[in-house]
């Protein structure tokens, strides 16, 4: 119900219809901030949007078409169990009490790096990055009243451990444990990321990345002489961990923690290739970035951010969006196109990198022009040629993948929001466009260019396969193209 609104009359008994109360009624009762007006509720005296007076004079005058314009926000960033209750009663001038829920789950932990403790021996192989965790986005209707809702946020995954015992792997990464949101008529969850496995000196083998269920998953990026642990996947509110640096003199570094959602880094490996050199480094991995919930419950005529449609542009290149009549914000959600594929000596170097990803919420005045740029694929390398360069990327070096192009949003002459290309796959893959340019995005997380062959993410019910890196190819057959760049506009 909505109460009356200027020049008609207000009866007490409307008001207490609409707020609650007990009789006999007495006005004073509904001071802002009572039992019955809550924060954030405004009347329309006069047609003029006025806050309810919170002591002295208060008139029914005062509740012309009264309304709770804020919200009911909830909001963690990390790992826990926490309890929020739904409001008691629906507000003042709510038909009923709408939720959106956002959470994404808790990255897994890098593997840990192996490497020999004598000179001249095996080479030293680094941890795979940890998986990001899956992003989801519910909106439901008509939630249940002063019921209690638990949010369970995922902590991440820990990481593996290394080892300087070329008979002993370093330590495989935790997988995250996920993200869920249940009760009042909410049930949804996130997964969390996969574990990147530990290097292993004897089967000359590096360690590759944990399965990622978010834009960009782990995956290392080693062989003999290339010894930097995996980075960690990117969710869309936090990056994947940097691997641990690798190198010659014994002090390779921890693969980096995951930022909200990602994956920590694998562990970086010391080469022992060089007399001089007795013991080499066999670092951990990142830690996985903690999961991510946010709960609001809003009036369903009013919706947070976004509600009246939504924008979806794959078209490599600059396209130009008008802003319709009305919108003065959005949610923007941009993907980095994938790197080419190349060749490799084995399966985890021909892999063109994921795209980045991220997203954001922009503020926007109705008629003006936004510019979107979309990055393409990276090209596949062959055995005599080098990929090309995706829209926005680098060319690859023979046999290597080209870059992926960087996605992103432009408005005013400055760049909003960007999304970086994933590099190419082969020892002489093309770097990922985008890292120039996100110097000026405006505060937004820049999206890092993925770790790993990894997929697009899961959005409610709609799935993207974006930002993909191509296929490795072989001495035979060249590696295939990377996928392109993706913007959806919710507004």
């Amino acid at each position: 119900m909505t109460l009356p609104a200027h020049p008609n009359s207000i009866s007490l008994a409307q008001l207490q219809t609409e707020a609650g109360g007990t009789n006999p009624i007495s006005l004073n009762e509904y001071y802002l901030n009572g039992s019955y007006v809550p924060a954030g509720t405004v009347g329309y005296p006069q047609g003029t949007r006025t806050a309810i007076p919170g002591s002295g004079a208060i008139s029914l005058g005062n509740f012309h078409s009264a309304e709770r314009i804020a919200e009911f926000f909830y909001e963690y960033t990390t790992g826990g169990n926490r309890t929020i209750t739904t409001p008691a009663r629906v507000p003042i001038g709510w038909p009923s009490i709408y939720a959106m829920v956002w959470i994404s789950g808790d990255g897994g932990g890098g593997g840990g790096a192996n490497a020999s403790p004598a000179p001249n021996r095996d080479p030293a192989c680094s941890g795979g990055g940890g998986g990001a965790g899956a992003d989801r986005w519910v909106i439901v209707a008509g939630v249940n009243l002063n019921t209690n809702v638990q949010v369970n946020v995922g902590g991440g995954g820990g990481g593996g451990g290394g080892s300087t015992d070329e008979y002993v792997a370093g330590g495989n990464g935790g997988s995250g444990s996920g993200t869920s949101v249940s009760g009042a008529g909410i049930s949804t969850s996130a997964g969390g990321g996969g574990g990147g496995t530990g290097g292993y000196v004897r089967s000359d083998r590096p360690g590759t990345g944990g399965s990622g269920q978010g834009p960009g998953g782990g995956g290392a990026y080693a062989e003999r002489s290339v010894v930097n642990g995996g980075g960690g996947g990117a969710s869309f509110v936090g990056g994947g961990g940097g691997g641990g640096q690798g190198s010659g003199n014994a002090d390779a570094a921890v693969g980096r923690t995951g930022g909200l959602g990602g994956g920590g880094g694998g562990g970086g490996a010391d080469q022992t290739n060089n007399d001089d050199i007795v013991g080499a480094g066999a670092r951990a991995g990142g830690h996985g970035g903690p999961g991510y919930a946010r709960v609001v419950f809003y009036n369903p005529n009013r919706p947070p951010d976004y509600g009246r449609g939504a924008a979806g542009f794959s078209t490599v290149g600059n396209t130009n969006w008008t802003v319709p009549a009305g919108v003065t914000r959005a949610r923007v959600f941009v993907w980095g196109a994938g790197g080419g594929g190349g060749i490799g000596s084995n399966s985890y170097t021909g892999q063109g990198f994921g795209g980045g990803a991220t997203y954001g919420i922009i503020a926007l005045t109705p008629g003006s022009t936004v510019t979107i740029v979309v990055g393409g694929g990276g090209g596949g390398g062959s055995f005599k040629t080098g990929g090309a360069a995706g829209s926005g990327g680098s060319p690859g070096g023979v046999q290597g993948g080209g870059g992926g192009g960087y996605t992103g949003i432009a408005y005013n002459g400055a760049w909003l929001i960007i999304a970086n290309g994933g590099r190419g796959g082969g020892d002489r893959g093309g770097a990922g466009g985008g890292y120039i340019q996100a110097a000026g995005a405006s505060g937004y997380a820049v999206g890092a260019g993925g770790s790993g062959q990894q997929p697009g993410f899961n959005y409610g019910q709609w799935y993207y396969g974006l930002g993909l890196g191509g296929n490795a190819g072989t001495v035979q057959a060249a590696g295939t193209a990377g996928n392109g760049g993706y913007v959806v506009i919710i507004y």
